[in-house]
């Protein structure tokens, strides 16, 4: 999943809705871009470990099989 999430702003009910959800879906990899916020990106990185990408403006993914 590559994309903004627009957490930036979020309280943290929503941060942890958000999280629970995105739990429910087999995400091989997730990469937020700068809207999520750091304290989102911190709490993704916790919940997804090494599916986590750090994702930044200017960044090239790269993609496999």
């Amino acid at each position: 999943m590559i994309g903004g999430t627009h957490l930036v702003a979020a309280d943290e009910p929503r941060l942890q809705r958000t999280l629970e959800e995105l739990r429910q879906f087999d995400i091989g990899r997730i990469a937020p871009c700068h809207c999520t916020g750091f304290r989102a990106q911190t709490a993704l990185c916790e919940v997804f470990g090494k599916r986590f990408c750090l994702n930044s403006a200017g960044d090239t993914l790269e993609f496999s099989n």
